[in-house]
């Protein structure tokens, strides 16, 4: 097997470049294992195996993902004393999620599907939905909330007294809406050079974009998840030195105070474990497709280990919420048990209902219809 079969290769008309992920891997998984002496056969084998158990664990990670960020929304929601600022951020952080999962299951499902439509139609689809360009546009906008939430943890802990870093609604609206405008026009490249064609690829679509807008792409979201973390690491080191180490110069705290600190130190600490949690697996998948630009030879689960980073990212977060921060958990639980109650009283009631008031038999004239 040759090296141009790794390499990303000039498409003819527009003199851009288009990745062949599924080809390329599959190709990768012969040439990987083909050194231990495995034939084609079981190559292809395997490759389907792997495939399959990817796609499974990604599909499940969607209907987690799906439910738990419902939830979370449904709670912020129905109850009045959790719309705080920071947890509006949580629910634009839930809804970007939700976004994420929900949008990347066509992409995976498309896998398995033999044709995806061509001509203008084709193109549609994979500007809008096959290539999960929608989906992308919910990790932009949870960069920019992840950013939000920092500043606002380090400002309610650092400067408890001031008004500076307090969140109005007037802030909460730029904030929440910008981050998706951001995200929308970081996102447009995708839109304009998505696009399907058979030659190149019978399942996925290409993105047929000119060398220096993939560079500046895949740079460009890394520099994002850098700079994000550095924000984070930098203002959390201070908030969490303040909260657990720092000694409180009047050294006895009201029983207020004490309860104020409680709530600090466990809203801190679900946002920072969100945070950390967001960095590793949205770091892995951009610095995996950056080491798969610039060397193209790498092993071919990379690129599932990486999407399947970024929906566990999206499922794990509403456990974050539920077990670390108890207002949250109670909620959840107080929802679900309403939910169960109401459920079980409608059950009894249309019991109760048609005890009282049987059906009518064939022989009961109350039972007979009249048409006309």
């Amino acid at each position: 097997m040759s090296n141009s079969d790794f390499q990303i290769r000039p498409d003819k008309k527009s003199q851009g470049y288009f990745f062949q992920d599924r080809n390329r891997i599959s190709k990768a998984f012969y040439h990987f294992f083909s050194q231990g002496n495995l034939s084609e056969a079981d190559t292809l084998d395997m490759s389907e195996s792997a495939d399959a158990a990817t796609t499974t664990v990604v599909l499940v990670l969607v209907v987690i993902s799906t439910v738990g960020n419902s939830l979370v929304c449904a709670v912020i929601k129905r109850n009045r004393d959790m719309r705080i600022p920071v947890n509006y951020l949580i629910l634009n952080l839930a809804v970007a999620d939700l976004t994420t999962a929900i949008l990347f299951t066509p992409e995976v499902i498309l896998s398995h599907i033999s044709s995806h439509p061509e001509g203008i139609t084709g193109k549609i689809l994979c500007s809008l939905l096959t290539d999960a360009t929608l989906a992308w546009i919910g990790g932009g906008s949870s960069v920019i909330t992840l950013i939000a939430i920092t500043v606002e943890r380090y400002y309610a802990v650092i400067y408890p007294l001031g008004n500076k870093g307090n969140l109005t609604t007037s802030k909460l609206k730029v904030i929440i809406f910008g981050s998706w405008i951001f995200s929308l026009i970081f996102h447009f490249p995708r839109f304009l050079y998505s696009e399907f064609d058979k030659e190149i690829d019978r399942i996925f679509c290409a993105k047929v974009w000119p060398d220096w807008i993939t560079k500046a792409y895949y740079w460009t979201w890394l520099f994002l998840i850098v700079i994000s973390g550095t924000v984070m690491i930098g203002s959390y080191s201070r908030v969490v030195y303040t909260l657990w180490f720092k000694r409180n110069e009047d050294n006895e705290l009201s029983h207020r105070q004490q309860g104020v600190l409680k709530v600090r130190k466990r809203v801190t600490l679900m946002v920072v474990t969100v945070s950390v949690i967001f960095v590793i697996s949205w770091g892995t998948d951009r610095i995996l497709h950056i080491l798969e630009m610039r060397s193209h030879k790498l092993n071919p689960f990379a690129a599932s280990v990486g999407h399947t980073m970024i929906m566990f990212n999206s499922a794990v977060n509403p456990f974050a919420y539920a077990l670390i921060n108890q207002r949250f958990r109670e909620k959840i639980k107080e929802m679900i048990c309403c939910c169960s109650t109401s459920a079980s009283l409608r059950v009894h009631a249309q019991g109760v209902e048609l005890a009282n008031n049987p059906t009518p038999g064939p022989s009961d004239p109350a039972g007979s219809s009249v048409t006309g």
